[in-house]
């Protein structure tokens, strides 16, 4: 399973809810050594601070930033003021800036443990998880409430998780109802006259094993800048009709940059498919990415994929194929979060009836359930047309897809986890050869390294 870019940002976005519940959990004498101010503050330094506050409050937190940095020079040394400061350019993700000025109480007042979490929470969006860590444990040696000393421990869990390499297998069962894609119909039109459809033709059902693993590598290079790279696995093995067995194998790498915001990648792709014991095509291309948090629940990501393809059998198929996708992720709580997307596909090969564009929306929800139970559901939709007709059909070919996916998974423990998944294809063709239905059931048990 792919890791995305971006991980330790949605990671750290993953952590505020549960950093405010820290503020509320703190004792006095921190919120005290936070809030404490000199006999002799000005009082023009005191309304400062009252509309930084109101400011703050209100979600304005660049016209707060903005108003503090003003005259930062002269209150260089407030508490109060490196604070607000600290909280602003968090909220700004000037994660750099934020965690200066927790530094500056910091050094000012060691035992402040509300700054102290601030601070690690800086960190670990800044993708500084040995600093963060550093952090947490030293506010858990002060015997903090309960609450907040287990939430601690459970930061520390995730951020120990977080490692250069990852690596997954799975086997499971498929129950698939139309293996070859076969249309519903008994019989077609060709030229005008109608066909019989054999029964290799039509529709048939089978069961099957699944299998999969992915190796993942990232190779640190510097703070924002790595070298990713992964080869992933995938097959089917039906019981009866082994001639639609498949066998997938892929591998990419490249360059990645990222900072808080946005993270940018560019991998080198290549597939290689078998399918029976046949050699059935290969791939090579790029596939740029990028992801980038708009605000603290919404991301954005886009990618584009340019492949040069060739089938050793279906030559005329042979050719370059290229899309772009796009979505946008809200993350409505730490575990759960909507997603639509968009994607446009176009396909070039050596014959005009194989050309074809497709554009394809579609909107995923993920929830994360009680007793590590999780809900996934995705319906999408896409749109097919080809450039001509076949010699044996009047029409071009013009398909509209619907698919429907569902997978329920329970994490068991020690990185094993189970998923049953359900896949409902509708393929609706104006040339009824490719008119069909599909019904797709599997379980499968997981290991994660």
């Amino acid at each position: 399973m792919k890791k995305t870019l971006i991980a330790v940002l949605i990671l750290a976005q993953s952590l505020l809810p549960v950093f405010t519940a820290f503020a509320q959990e703190i004792n006095k004498k921190d919120a005290e050594a936070i809030k404490e101010k000199p006999a002799d503050v000005e009082i023009d330094l005191e309304r400062l601070k009252e509309t930084a506050y109101s400011l703050v409050n209100k979600g304005k937190f660049k016209e707060a930033y903005d108003l503090l940095l003003k005259d930062y020079p002269e209150n260089k040394d407030d508490i109060e003021v490196n604070f607000l400061l600290g909280m602003s350019t968090f909220k700004l993700r000037k994660f750099d800036e934020a965690i200066k000025y927790y530094q500056i109480i910091l050094n000012k007042d060691p035992d402040a443990h509300r700054v102290r979490l601030e601070l690690a929470r800086a960190y670990t969006a800044n993708g500084q998880m040995n600093e963060a860590k550093k952090e947490f444990n030293a506010v858990l040696a002060t015997n903090p409430p309960q609450v907040v000393g287990e939430n601690i421990k459970r930061f520390l869990e995730m951020i120990e998780a977080q490692k250069n390499w990852y690596a997954r297998v799975s086997v499971g069962f498929l129950s698939d109802s139309n293996v070859n894609a076969g249309p519903v119909a008994k019989s077609v039109l060709i030229l005008g006259v109608p066909f019989e459809l054999s029964t290799d033709t039509r529709e048939r059902s089978d069961n099957g094993i699944i299998t999969s693993a992915a190796f993942g590598y990232i190779l640190p290079l510097s703070k924002s800048f790595a070298w990713q790279s992964e080869f992933a696995f995938n097959q089917t093995a039906y019981f009866r009709y082994s001639e639609f067995n498949s066998d997938q194998y892929s591998l990419s790498t490249g360059p990645s940059l990222k900072n808080a915001t946005w993270a940018i990648s560019m991998p080198l792709l290549y597939d290689y498919t078998e399918i029976g014991s046949d050699r059935y095509s290969y791939a090579y291309g790029i596939s740029p990415q990028i992801q980038y948090a708009l605000t603290e629940r919404l991301i954005l990501s886009a990618s584009w994929t340019g492949q040069s393809k060739y089938y050793y059998t279906s030559h005329d198929r042979t050719g370059t194929a290229w899309s772009a996708n796009g979505s946008l992720r809200f993350n409505i709580s730490p575990t759960m979060f909507i997603q639509p997307g968009y994607r446009h596909t176009e396909e070039d090969t050596r014959k005009p009836y194989l050309d074809n564009k497709s554009d394809a929306v579609n909107i995923g929800f993920y929830a994360g359930l009680p007793k590590d139970f999780a809900l996934y559901i995705q319906p999408s939709i896409s749109w097919n047309k080809y450039e001509e007709k076949e010699a044996a059909y009047e029409r071009a070919r013009d398909d509209i897809q619907y698919v429907v996916n569902v997978n329920l998974s329970k994490g068991i423990g020690k990185g094993f986890s189970a998923a049953l998944g359900y896949t409902y294809t509708r393929n609706d063709s104006n040339l009824t050869i490719y008119d069909y239905k599909r019904n797709q059931v599997t379980f499968q048990v997981s290991k994660s390294f």
